[in-house]
């Protein structure tokens, strides 16, 4: 799993002598398992945990390994491999779409599912609202 995910992120121009990839590598191993959205409430703040730094300091080096990557490789690869998905106004991914884009290079998917979680949290409000009907009667 290690060469993959270092592969997807040279894939993607993230220098791997940059801060960044080390935060980039245990955030996607921690998403394996775990829900990493919202970033900067979950996802980073187990990589600042993991390697004693602060969330800003892990956002700040995953967007300028973001930047230095769109301005390094190969921009006419990179727009074809992200498509539409580019903001006009940035012309570069957001450290979110490049994210979500290598979790889903590397596992095939995006791991955590957000519409199984909203349909998670709709079934537990309908109980809790039942359960509360329920002790109302």
């Amino acid at each position: 799993m290690k060469a993959e995910i270092a592969g997807a992120l040279f894939e993607l121009g993230i220098n791997p002598k940059h801060k960044a990839f080390a935060y980039f590598h245990e955030l996607f191993v921690y998403a394996e398992a775990h829900d990493i959205m919202p970033l900067k409430y979950s996802g980073y703040v187990h990589v600042a945990r993991k390697f004693s730094t602060s969330v800003a300091c892990v956002d700040k080096a995953v967007q300028n390994a973001v930047s230095s990557a769109w301005n390094r490789k190969n921009c006419e690869r990179l727009y074809a491999e992200f498509g539409e998905t580019i903001e006009p106004d940035r012309g570069k991914p957001t450290a979110k779409q490049l994210i979500v884009h290598a979790l889903t290079k590397i596992y095939g998917r995006y791991p955590v599912c957000a519409e199984d979680r909203a349909a998670e949290n709709e079934a537990t409000y309908c109980l809790a609202t039942r359960r509360n009907d329920i002790i109302s009667l």
